[in-house]
C-alpha cells in the first residue's frame, strides 16, 4: 500500500470499517428468527466483527496519531453501524418492551412501580406487541427513579416505538462519544482513541440493537468525571447522582472519587438520589424499589462470576447451597468495599489518577459483583479503556457475548467451563496488567549507530566510523546498566524503524518501540503514551550519552515513581538540558514547542511543570558526552576510575588506536 503512513492507517481503518458495515449487514439477513437459536448465529457474527475491531484499535493505538480525518471516519463508521440496526426486529434481550411499557404507564397516569404488567389493573394498556415482549411480566419494575423518567420521557417523544426508544439510545451514545472525545483530549490520547468505544460490537449491539438503558447512563458518568477533574465538587456529584439514578452500580464510583473531608460530593450524590425517589413515592410507598429485592435471590444467578468459581464446585444442594451462597455474597460485597475504600484512599487530585481511580473501582465491581453478570454490564467500562487501553478489558468486553450461548441449556444454568473462557483469561490478564502496574518502564532513546548520523559533533578528533564505534559503546554499557534495574522493565526507543533487527542483536531481552514523531518532543511525547498506556506505574526516558552516571540515579528515578511521591522526576545536565524524565502519567505538553538542544530546556520544563501544579524531583547533575571536551573530561574520568564500567566505553577509549 502505497503512501505516507497516515494515509495508509486511513485507508487501513476505512477497509476494516467497510468489513465491519458488511458484518452488521449479515447480522440484519442471518440472524433474525424464532427461538433460541438466533442467539447462537448471534455470538458467530459477534465474534468475527470482534476480530475488526481488535485489529482496528491495535492499529490506531500504535500509531497514536492526532487527526481530525481519522476520527471523523471512525464516528462516520460508528454511526453507520448502528442506523441499520435501529429498525430491526429485537434479537437479543426483550428488555426495552419493558421500558417502553413502563413509559406507556406513565403516559397513562400510573405509578410504574405500583403494579406489575400482568395486573389487572393495567389489562386496558396491553397489547400485542409490547405487553407480549415482557419478560417477568408478573414482576415490578426493577429500575431506579433515573431511568422511569427517560421511560416517561420516551413515552411522549417516541410513544409505543421499540425504534423511538433504540434512537434515544444512540442519541444518547452520541453525547457520551463527545464528552469522551474532551475526556480523551484533556489526558493527552489521540481522538482515533475514541475508535474503542465507538467500534466496540458490545457497545453497537447492546445499545442499537438491544436498547438497554445502561447507555443513558454514560454521558453522567462521563460529564461526573470531567467536573470531576476539574474540582468541581458539586456538579460532579450530582452527575453521578443522576447516573445511579439510572443503574445503581455507578454508585461505586462515589468512594472511588471522594476528596478527603470534602462532604460537597456526597451530599450533591445522595440529594440528588433521594430526590429521584421522592418524585416516585407518592402512589408507590414500600413498592418504589420495585423488583431490586428479589434481584438478588438465586432465581436470577445468570452467568456469576467469581462467586460462581468459589461455590458451585462444592456441589452443594439445598438449603446448604443457599447459605453458602449467601454468606460469599456477603463476603465478595465487603472484599468490593474495602477495595474501592482503598483506590479512593490512593487516588490523588490529577486528572490520570482520577481516571485510573475511576477505572479501578469499575473493573473492581464487574469481577467482584457477586450476582448475574450479563454482557450489557460491562459497556460502562468502555469509555475508561478508550482513554487507558487495557487488554483484560477489551477481552471481557468481547468475550462476556459468549454468555448469550447460555441460553441454548436453559432452563439450565450457564455452564462452568463457558464461564471458565470469560472469566479466566480476564483475571490472567489483570494479574498481568497489575505486575506492570508495580513495574516502570525504563527506555533508552537510542539511534541506529550508523557513521555520520550518530555523534557528528565528536568529528574531529573522531572520524564518522569512530564515532559511530563510540555510540555503539555507550549505548551497549547503557543496556547493561538498564538491564540492573530493579522493578524496572527495560526497552529502548529506536530510531529509524527499519533499524529493529540491529536493536533486537544489541538487547534481545528488552522491549523495543519505534520512535514515532517529526522531533525529539513528539518522540517523547509517543514513548511516554506507549509505556503508560500499558499500564506502567511510571516510565523513565533516559539518553545513551552519560556512560559514567551513577546506576543509583536511575534507581532513585524508579524508586520516586513506584512510591508515587512524584509527579515528575528530571536528571539535569549541566548543558542546560537533562539526561533523565520520568513520568508518572502522560503530559505532552512537557515536550510541545521546546527548543532542544538549548539552555533554556530545563528551566523551561520546570516552568511547565509548576503551572500543571506537578511534584518535582530533581536528581544530582551530570553531564552527556557532545564535545570533544566532553570527550576529554570522559577520557579523564575513566582514567581514574578503577570500577569495571562502563566497560564497552573504556574498551573503545583504551585502544591504541583511539
Amino acid at each position: 500500500m502505497g503512501g505516507d503512513p497516515l494515509t495508509r492507517l486511513r485507508a487501513a481503518v476505512g477497509g476494516l470499517g467497510l468489513l465491519s458495515l458488511g458484518g452488521y449487514a449479515v447480522f440484519l439477513s442471518w440472524v433474525p428468527g424464532p427461538g433460541m437459536a438466533p442467539l447462537g448465529r448471534y455470538v458467530a457474527v459477534f465474534a468475527a466483527l470482534f476480530v475488526l475491531y481488535a485489529t482496528a484499535a491495535w492499529l490506531v493505538l500504535r500509531r497514536r496519531v492526532e487527526d481530525r480525518v481519522l476520527v471523523v471516519l471512525i464516528l462516520g463508521f460508528a454511526l453507520a453501524f448502528r442506523l441499520p440496526l435501529v429498525p430491526g426486529p429485537v434479537v437479543l434481550s426483550s428488555d426495552l418492551y419493558r421500558y417502553v411499557w413502563d413509559g406507556r404507564v406513565q403516559r397513562a397516569g400510573i405509578n410504574p412501580y405500583r403494579y406489575p404488567p400482568a395486573a389487572a389493573e393495567l389489562s386496558h394498556l396491553r397489547d400485542p406487541l409490547i405487553h407480549t415482549g415482557i419478560n417477568r411480566p408478573d414482576k415490578r419494575t426493577v429500575y431506579p427513579p433515573g431511568a422511569e423518567a427517560v421511560y416517561a420521557l420516551a413515552g411522549r417523544l417516541a410513544p409505543d416505538s421499540v425504534a423511538g426508544w433504540r434512537l434515544i439510545v444512540v442519541g444518547a451514545e452520541a453525547l457520551a462519544v463527545l464528552l469522551l472525545l474532551v475526556l480523551l483530549r484533556r489526558l493527552g490520547v489521540p481522538g482515533p482513541a475514541v475508535l474503542l468505544y465507538a467500534w466496540s460490537p458490545l457497545a453497537v449491539f447492546e445499545g442499537a440493537q438491544a436498547g438497554h438503558v445502561d447507555f443513558v447512563m454514560l454521558p453522567a458518568v462521563l460529564l461526573a468525571l470531567c467536573w470531576r477533574q476539574r474540582g468541581r465538587m458539586a456538579l460532579a456529584g450530582a452527575a453521578l447522582g443522576l447516573a445511579a439514578l439510572v443503574k445503581l452500580y455507578p454508585a461505586v464510583l462515589l468512594l472511588a472519587w471522594r476528596r478527603a473531608r470534602d462532604w460537597r460530593f456526597p451530599l450533591a450524590l445522595v440529594g440528588v438520589v433521594a430526590a429521584g425517589y421522592l418524585l416516585y413515592l407518592p402512589g408507590a410507598g414500600g413498592n418504589v424499589l420495585g423488583f431490586l429485592p428479589e434481584y438478588f435471590g438465586s432465581a436470577e444467578d445468570f452467568n456469576v462470576g467469581l462467586r460462581a468459581f468459589l461455590t458451585e464446585p462444592l456441589g452443594l444442594e439445598g438449603a446448604a447451597r443457599e447459605v453458602v451462597r449467601g454468606i460469599v455474597m456477603l463476603g465478595l460485597f465487603g472484599v468490593l468495599l474495602a477495595v474501592l475504600l482503598r483506590i479512593g484512599h490512593s487516588a490523588r487530585e490529577d486528572p490520570e489518577s482520577l481516571l485510573r481511580a475511576g477505572m479501578a473501582a469499575a473493573g473492581a465491581y464487574l469481577v467482584l459483583v457477586p450476582t448475574a453478570m450479563h454482557p450489557w454490564y460491562a459497556v460502562w467500562m468502555l469509555p475508561f479503556v478508550a482513554a487507558r487501553p487495557s487488554p483484560a478489558w477489551l477481552w471481557f468486553t468481547g468475550a462476556v457475548s459468549l454468555s448469550y450461548l447460555g441460553y441454548l441449556w436453559q432452563p439450565t444454568a450457564v455452564p462452568l467451563w463457558l464461564r471458565a473462557i470469560e472469566f479466566f483469561p480476564l483475571y490472567a490478564l489483570l494479574w498481568w496488567e497489575w505486575r506492570c502496574r508495580t513495574r516502570v518502564a525504563v527506555f533508552i532513546m537510542a539511534k541506529a549507530p550508523r557513521p555520520g548520523e550518530v555523534k557528528t559533533r565528536l568529528c574531529p578528533p573522531l572520524s564518522g566510523p569512530q564515532a559511530a564505534d563510540l555510540y555503539r559503546s555507550f549505548l551497549q554499557d547503557k543496556i547493561e546498566q538498564v538491564r540492573t534495574l530493579r522493578r524496572a522493565t527495560p526497552a529502548v526507543a529506536y530510531a529509524p524503524e527499519a533499524e529493529r533487527p540491529l536493536f533486537e542483536a544489541l538487547a534481545p531481552d528488552f522491549r523495543l518501540v519505534a520512535q514515532r514523531g517529526p522531533d525529539l518532543g513528539a518522540r517523547l511525547a509517543n514513548g511516554f503514551a506507549e509505556f503508560l498506556g500499558n499500564g506502567h506505574a511510571g516510565a523513565v526516558a533516559i539518553d545513551s550519552d552519560t556512560p559514567t552516571l551513577p546506576t543509583e540515579y536511575l534507581a532513585e528515578a524508579v524508586a520516586r515513581l513506584r512510591r508515587g511521591d512524584a509527579d515528575l522526576v528530571l536528571g539535569p545536565s549541566e548543558d542546560g538540558g537533562y539526561y533523565l524524565i520520568g513520568l508518572r502519567a502522560p503530559h505532552p505538553e512537557l515536550f510541545e514547542g521546546i527548543r532542544w538542544s538549548t539552555p533554556e530546556v530545563m528551566p523551561e520544563t520546570l516552568r511547565r511543570a509548576e503551572a500543571k501544579g506537578l511534584r518535582v524531583a530533581l536528581l544530582p547533575t551530570w553531564y552527556d558526552v557532545d564535545t570533544p571536551a566532553d570527550l576529554a573530561r570522559l577520557r579523564a574520568a575513566l582514567a581514574g576510575s578503577q570500577t569495571p564500567t562502563p566497560q564497552h566505553t573504556r574498551r573503545f577509549l583504551t585502544e591504541p588506536s583511539r
